[in-house]
Parts: C-alpha cells; sequence; structure tokens
C-alpha cells in the first residue's frame, strides 16, 4: 500500500529517518485507509493505483470477505510532541450526532518510545461530570489524568469514550474503526503556525467520556507461543479487530479465512509470498488469499476485522 500523510503540528521527522517515508515531516502516515479524509492505494501489481473500494468493485468478498465497506484505518504515529487531551465517541453516538459515521474504538502498539516517554489512559480515579467540566473550565483537566510511562512493544487498547493522548518521543503503529471523528479536550495552550489555538470540543466530549479511573489497567500482555522458531503474541480479539504480532527467524505460514489483513513490518527484511518487504512496508492481504508465507528475519504487525477465535484480554 502507498500511503497518505497527514502533517499536524506535533509531528516529526521519524518515519521518514525510520522508514524512508517519502514526505521529511509527517504527523501521520495513513498506511491502509480508505476514509473520505484520506485514501491510501495499491502499489503494485495489476491494481496498481486504486483506492480500496475501487478494489472491492472489482473483486468483492475475494478482497473484503465477509465485509460489505472497508472497515478499518491502520496508520503510523510519529508524536515529536504531545498530542492533545481527546476521546472519541462510540458508534451508536457517531451514527446519530455525526451523520451516520462510525465512533472509533483503537489500539496503539508502541514501536519505539524515548526514555520516559508517557501516554494519558483515562483518569486517576472515577470522578463525576461536574468535576470534569469544572477541570476543562478552569484548565486543570491534567491534575486528573492518568498518566504512564511506555516502552517498545507495550499495547494499549482504547475503547470509544476512553479519554487519552499520546506524549512526546513515542512512534505508535494505530489499528482503528474507520473513522475520522476526535474530541479535542484541552491542548495545552499551542498555538499552529499562524498563531491560533486550535479548536476544542467541550460540550460533545461531556457527553461521550466515560469518567472511570483506569490506573494499573493500561498495557495488555496477550498470550505469547512459539511455533517452530517464530514468537506470535496474540494481543487482543474485539469486535471491531484483532491483533498479533509475530517475531518471524525463518518462514511462516498464515491464512485468511474470513475476511482480509493488514500485515505491517516493524523492523526487519524478507519476502511475504514473491513480493520483497523491508522494515516500514504495509501490505493489504484479500480475504480470498487464503495459505500465504512470510520469510525472512523480521517482526510484523498484522490485523484485520476479528477473524477466527477471540482473544481475550489478559
Amino acid at each position: 500500500m502507498r500511503p497518505v500523510y497527514k502533517d499536524y503540528l506535533w509531528g516529526g521527522e521519524n518515519l521518514h529517518k525510520k522508514y524512508g517515508k517519502e514526505q521529511l515531516f509527517i504527523a501521520e502516515s495513513w498506511e491502509v485507509s480508505d476514509n473520505k479524509a484520506g485514501k491510501s492505494v495499491i502499489d503494485n501489481g495489476p491494481l496498481k493505483g486504486k483506492t480500496i473500494s475501487e478494489a472491492a468493485e472489482m473483486l468483492g468478498k475475494d478482497l473484503l470477505g465477509n465485509e460489505k465497506e472497508f472497515s478499518l484505518l491502520f496508520k503510523l504515529i510519529d508524536a515529536h510532541d504531545k498530542l492533545s487531551v481527546q476521546v472519541h465517541p462510540d458508534d451508536k453516538y457517531a451514527f446519530e450526532f455525526e451523520n451516520g459515521a462510525k465512533g472509533k474504538t483503537e489500539l496503539w502498539y508502541v514501536i519505539h518510545a524515548e526514555e520516559g516517554a508517557r501516554i494519558i489512559y483515562g483518569f486517576k480515579k472515577d470522578i463525576d461530570k461536574s468535576e470534569f467540566e469544572d477541570a476543562i473550565k478552569n484548565g486543570t483537566v491534567e491534575s486528573l489524568l492518568n498518566s504512564v510511562e511506555v516502552s517498545d512493544g507495550d499495547a494499549v487498547f482504547i475503547p470509544a469514550g476512553t479519554i487519552h493522548g499520546i506524549g512526546k518521543g513515542i512512534i505508535v503503529a494505530e489499528i482503528q474503526e474507520n473513522s475520522d471523528i476526535t474530541y479535542r479536550i484541552y491542548d495545552y495552550g499551542r498555538r499552529d503556525k499562524n498563531g491560533n489555538t486550535r479548536e476544542l470540543h467541550t460540550d460533545k466530549a461531556l457527553r461521550v467520556t466515560k469518567l472511570e479511573g483506569l490506573s494499573g489497567n493500561e498495557k495488555l500482555k496477550g498470550r505469547e507461543y512459539r511455533d517452530n522458531g517464530n514468537k506470535i503474541r496474540e494481543i487482543i480479539s474485539c469486535d471491531y479487530f484483532d491483533v498479533n504480532v509475530i517475531d518471524v527467524k525463518e518462514e511462516i505460514s498464515i491464512e485468511t479465512t474470513d475476511n482480509s489483513r493488514i500485515v505491517f513490518f516493524i523492523s526487519g527484511n524478507g519476502k511475504i509470498e514473491n513480493e520483497d518487504f523491508k522494515a516500514g512496508d504495509t501490505f493489504l492481504i484479500p480475504a480470498a488469499m487464503g495459505e500465504y508465507k512470510i520469510s525472512g528475519n523480521c517482526r510484523l504487525f498484522i490485523t484485520g476485522k476479528r477473524d477466527g477465535k477471540r482473544i481475550e484480554r489478559r
């Protein structure tokens, strides 16, 4: 896939330096997206240059499997500076109040974190709506937020309604519902290149934010096991996607069953079927592919619409 690049004030040059992404300054690289705000395209083969929806018109179930339309968005985020404190609505709220759109549940996989880098995840303790509202008005929201240090390989599941934010010095791979709806709550008083503060969405955020204390519940461990010399980490399977991270030492066979798969190579190089890959490459595997082989020495992130046995959060 050929990504779409997004330039926000908190981005940096790490995706260019680490993965050779074409643009120098990047906040987000939308690797696999069929969202109207940015559609990535197929980068090789007979469908080169086509969007996912255009390819689906030709291939139908062979591409999307049980889905009528592509339901996910996979991106890389370079938080050279901290992101805003924000929240996303669930599907029900977004459908009713955002013109039939989807909400956003997401997962972060930390590719790299500088020493001491932190994320925001929920509140330190349960609070009530009036306390939250007062903190927004008084500019004291930070005092209520649960902040936790992260390191390479950490995984964080963020259901819709969970207040969150990525701190400075972190690169993440993010899988999410196909939605571009964000309610910004707090932005540290920053101004854009024109000297303007960014819009806040306080009223909507107050309606959708879950006021829960989440200290100690930030990171997913999942389940790890060996397949010959390969290490497989099953991180989660929820109603929207499943996520595995695999360390491949020689070769592994993977099978699609019901839906398409997204494969992102975190590190290493080798071949996926007959295609060469390097670190930073992302592939979309059609549902009808069946068994496919990956060879080389690499770490990969594989995700898609839930496919097969559900992996419970551990």
